[in-house]
């Protein structure tokens, strides 16, 4: 009886065993298509990343539009190793461009892309956002007056402002030309300076060729004309370049006519006590 009982919780105990995992099987693995969902290696690594930072080349661009700035992500893991593979997202506001190069950081844990400012050639700040695993990093650069592509800012600290006449008559066809010239702060011209011109009372201004910017010489200009309204009045012009604001004004006024010849004395029959002569 007593070896009926020891045969029967050996058993007992064999069993156990299976149902664990021991007995030489292989505790913990899962077969594949188990039901848990399956980890690709660019979300393995992306999930490895804890901390980024972002670089840029430069801090400011040229807004002649050919200008471009090189964008860098660095993504690292818990013991600051750089994480290769994983996704990278990057955005930048104001009407800016951004053109990655890949998907994903390279074997160097880095990612990189071009930033330009698109066809927008106003001033202003561009906010340059990258996510990698949910961690946000932001950097900023700087649309600047800058000669032609180029990494130092030459910004317009000064300029002057110039018109070829005093008044404009109210016919419609008549025009002042308006010139604009920049300088830095050490009285240099600057070429590609963004300068905007508003006119008022119904006047219109025209850009010389379309185009916002100071050539070569740092000249910039512009036709002002009274537009439809023939009223005699004021017109004035505000300059801005680089947010320094200058004014001016020009008067609408009547053509000059030309100046009528002098007139020429009408012969007249002379008045006065009439004398008849007297004969015998």
């Amino acid at each position: 009886m007593t070896r009926y009982l020891k045969l029967w919780t050996a058993f007992l105990f064999t069993v156990m065993l299976s149902a664990c995992g021991g007995g030489g099987g292989s505790a913990g693995t899962t077969a594949a298509g188990g039901g848990g969902t399956p980890v690709t290696p660019g979300s393995a690594a992306t999930a490895q990343v804890v901390d980024i930072d972002v670089y840029t080349d430069k801090s400011s661009i040229s807004n002649v539009g050919t200008d471009k700035v090189n964008v860098t992500v660095v993504a690292v893991n818990a013991n600051r190793n750089a994480v290769a593979g994983a996704t990278v997202v990057v955005s930048a506001d104001n009407n800016s461009v951004f053109t990655p190069i890949s998907t994903a950081t390279e074997a160097a844990g880095t990612y990189s892309g071009t930033l330009t400012i698109g066809s927008d050639r106003s001033l202003r700040n561009i906010i340059v956002t990258a996510t990698v695993n949910g961690i946000t990093k932001q950097t900023t650069v700087k649309v600047a007056d800058i000669a032609g592509p180029g990494s130092t800012p030459v910004s317009v600290a000064d300029f002057a402002l110039l018109t070829d006449k005093p008044s404009i008559n109210n016919t419609g066809t008549d025009t002042a030309v308006l010139t604009v010239i920049a300088v830095d702060s050490n009285r240099n011209v600057v070429a590609g300076a963004a300068v905007s011109v508003a006119a008022g009372q119904n006047a219109i201004f025209t850009p010389t060729g379309g185009a916002n910017l100071t050539n070569a010489s740092g000249i910039f200009t512009g036709t002002l004309s009274a537009g439809s309204d023939r009223t005699l009045r004021t017109i004035p012009i505000i300059v801005t370049a680089n947010g320094i604001d200058k004014q001016t004004s020009r008067a609408v006024s009547l053509p000059v006519g030309p100046t009528p010849p002098p007139s020429t004395p009408t012969p007249t029959t002379p008045t006065g006590p009439v004398i008849v002569p007297v004969t015998d």
